[in-house]
């Protein structure tokens, strides 16, 4: 007794409440500079919790809540990756903490063995993406610091023991509910008791999950309820712990009970859709049993954390109660309470609160030192990175390539300068690596952007050249290829073996890449693939690109279709943004013969009304030849692909208006309407067709089997008996 009184005086003495847990040093906050609800959260969680301004991370991307996996590379996990490596931080850190304003979801496949997930599952897995250098995280993912069934030892997260982060989300229906959490989190304490909804008293994997957590809870002497009549668990007060087999569209009409939450309450429903979306702020008065927001109506009303999920996670999937729940009683804070008994990661959970609250306080003073100890990490000697991130990076490159320890090391010092900014000491050890083996890929890569920094386009094209493997290489590597042989080096030629790749596989859902081939395609003189890609993307797009049609207008400048040309530059100039220096050019960084500002556009406009006027060219020349109508054999006529219906215009329709509208129509070779004219017809009538015709697609007229513009005559009738028709 005198011993254990002891130890606990040392505890408050001198081990103060901020070290109770893992401290702040070990949370990284990442925020969205674009989304003023994240940069306020933020602020307020770095103020409260006092996190260092180094361990503060500050992305650009969008405040949408699903992306795509490639958005999230490139804005999300690039960004947080070098935040780590800059600072040094890829071992201190052991939690990401994300907010409300940043992407929720990562759009894919939602099947159970889909690649649909949260954003913060994937990022779970930041510390293997430096690690490894790429990302292929595509489906879950076993979660190595899950607690196997049955086992009762709740290890603390130490970085010496798992290459992971563990990452919350402070986010709600709105600003205050976000911050709310944290409040909560700073208050928590172990008052209070735990109550279990059962759907009824018959037997499922939930309710015998949820009974084994009531045991384990009640072992430790604590109060725990099970409800497991089929009535709903309601009016409930001082409540530190809830779970519920029940979804949330059965509560009896309700969107969630009535519940008083004592500070530090956790909570998670066994539903498969609870957090999918957090983007209404009124979301207590809409949502209602609308289960995809029933993790924002929790946070209102008070919980501390919540563990919902993004889309199906599957049974296998869900939080296991038997070890959500005891590790929290067993002095977890809530990051790892919720992640020990979460199976999978690069899936579909979102842990909603402070990483670093924690409603238990029970360690000893000695305990608590060799904790506090495993959390300060220091630098390897040897290569200057983390001592543990150092370690294991050196086994997985000794591993990769089958090399020696001494050509990996300078490698890894040359990763450590370059993180540094000492690009000189960078440069000299990468070499020494290559030196002791020039087949070491990563060292080529790492040499190559040292050289890319220097504006040695060259060395880097040529490095960059050594690291890559036809059919192998990521996505990325192509891409810095092709940018180098268009952008730098000028070689187009060797520009278009890259981008071909890219847009066979790419193209079709990513523009910029699309942009990119049709870039390298004209520079090499194939205007008709140049034409081609661009006319897709204008097709397919919507709103087109101003790049996009500049550069149609730009190749049917080139081939003498001025009518086309000033149709397609008019539309860039409308569609640009207000900086006329600018154009959407996407995937292409430089100012290329299609890549045309405002001033350039406006220059060929004039250069073509100067043609037009010097030449007296009508629009028949200007489309290349004369415009051909009818069939003669070898000629089959432009005709509309019609997914519009003409709506008879109902002011006409009581007026008793009938009749006809004659259109002319200009179709250039793309299929494209350039041009519509009445001939004739009531000014209604022929204002209903021509709303009807800008929305239509057209096939063009085919001239020997090749595509060109023509006219085009539409003769549309008006009864008051049925609808409109062609005649």
């Amino acid at each position: 007794m005198v011993r254990t009184c002891c130890l606990l005086f040392l505890a408050v003495v001198f081990f103060p409440p901020a070290l109770r847990a893992q401290t702040p040093e070990n949370v990284l906050l990442l925020v969205n500079e674009n989304s003023e609800d994240s940069k306020t959260i933020a602020r307020y969680y770095a103020e409260k919790r006092g996190v260092p301004p180094g361990n503060i991370c500050r992305i650009h991307t969008t405040e949408a809540e699903t992306i795509s996996r490639d958005t999230v590379e490139r804005e999300i996990l690039k960004p947080l990756a070098h935040c780590l490596k800059i600072n040094r931080l890829q071992d201190q850190i052991l939690y990401s903490v994300t907010t409300r304003g940043m992407p929720l979801i990562v759009d894919g496949d939602d099947s159970a063995v889909g690649d649909l997930a949260s954003v913060d599952s994937e990022l779970t897995l930041t510390y293997q993406y430096m690690l490894f250098g790429t990302y292929a995280f595509r489906g879950r993912f076993e979660n190595p610091y899950f607690v196997s069934f049955g086992k009762r030892d709740f290890r603390p997260f130490l970085r010496r023991d798992y290459d992971i982060y563990l990452v919350t989300r402070l986010t709600g229906a709105s600003v205050i509910d976000a911050i709310r959490l944290v409040d909560q989190s700073l208050s928590a304490g172990p008052s209070g008791s735990f109550y279990f909804d059962l759907a009824s008293a018959g037997e499922s994997t939930a309710s015998d999950w949820l009974k084994r957590a009531a045991s384990r809870l009640r072992g430790e002497g604590l109060n725990v309820t099970v409800e497991n009549s089929g009535r709903l668990v309601d009016n409930l007060s001082g409540v530190l712990g809830y779970a519920s087999e029940r979804p949330a569209d059965l509560n009896q009409g309700k969107a969630l009970p009535s519940i008083q939450w004592n500070p530090g309450a956790i909570v998670t429903i066994y539903d498969r859709v609870t957090a999918q979306t957090f983007a209404k702020n009124d979301s207590v008065r809409r949502y209602g049993a609308d289960t995809s927001a029933v993790a924002a109506l929790y946070v209102r009303q008070g919980v501390t954390g919540f563990g919902g999920y993004v889309a199906d996670p599957t049974e296998d999937g869900y939080l296991r109660p038997q070890i959500l729940f005891p590790a929290y009683a067993a002095d977890r804070n809530l990051a790892e309470s919720f992640y020990s008994a979460s199976r999978y990661l690069s899936w579909r959970l979102v842990v909603i609160g402070d990483p670093l609250a924690a409603a238990f306080h029970k360690r000893t003073a000695r305990h608590q030192e060799a904790i506090v100890s495993a959390f300060r990490p220091g630098l390897d000697a040897e290569t200057g990175l983390p001592e543990e991130f150092s370690r294991r990076r050196k086994l997985y490159l000794t591993q990769k390539y089958s090399t020696t320890p001494g050509a990996v090391v300078p490698l890894l010092k040359a990763e450590a300068a370059r993180d540094r900014g000492n690009s000189s000491a960078a440069l000299e050890f990468v070499n020494e690596s290559l030196r002791r083996d020039p087949y070491i890929k990563d060292s080529h890569l790492l040499k190559a952007e040292i050289l890319e920094g220097r504006s040695d386009f060259v060395g880097a094209f040529e490095s960059y050249g050594k690291a890559f493997e036809p059919g192998r290489s990521p996505r990325e590597l192509y891409l810095k290829l092709a940018r180098l042989a268009l952008e730098e080096l000028k070689k187009p030629d060797e520009a278009v073996v890259y981008t071909s790749w890219l847009y066979s596989r790419y193209g079709r859902n990513e523009p910029q890449i699309a942009q990119l081939h049709a870039e390298a395609e004209f520079q090499n003189g194939r205007l008709e693939d140049a034409l081609s890609v661009y006319s897709r993307l204008v097709n397919e797009v919507k709103p087109p690109s101003s790049h996009a049609l500049a550069a149609l207008g730009r190749i049917y400048y080139e081939q003498g279709k001025f009518e086309l040309a000033r149709s397609f530059l008019a539309k860039a100039l409308e569609s640009m943004t207000d900086d006329p220096k600018t154009l959407d050019g996407g995937g292409v960084k430089k100012s290329f013969a299609l890549s045309l500002g405002r001033p350039a556009v406006e220059r060929l406009l004039d250069q073509i009304a100067s043609k037009q006027s010097e030449e007296g060219r009508n629009v028949s020349v200007a489309l290349g030849g004369p415009l051909r109508e009818g069939n003669d054999g070898n000629v089959r006529p432009a005709r509309p692909v019609l997914d519009t219906v003409i709506e008879y215009p109902e002011h006409a329709r009581r007026a008793g208006v009938e009749g006809t509208v004659v259109l002319s129509l200009l179709i250039d070779e793309m299929g494209q309407l350039m041009r519509s004219e009445v001939k004739s017809g009531h000014k209604d009538l022929a204002q209903a067709v021509l709303k009807a015709a800008q929305r239509w697609r057209f096939e063009p007229q085919l001239v020997n089997g090749r595509p060109e513009a023509s006219r085009l005559s539409l003769t549309i009738e008006f009864k008051l008996s049925e609808s409109p028709r062609f005649r």
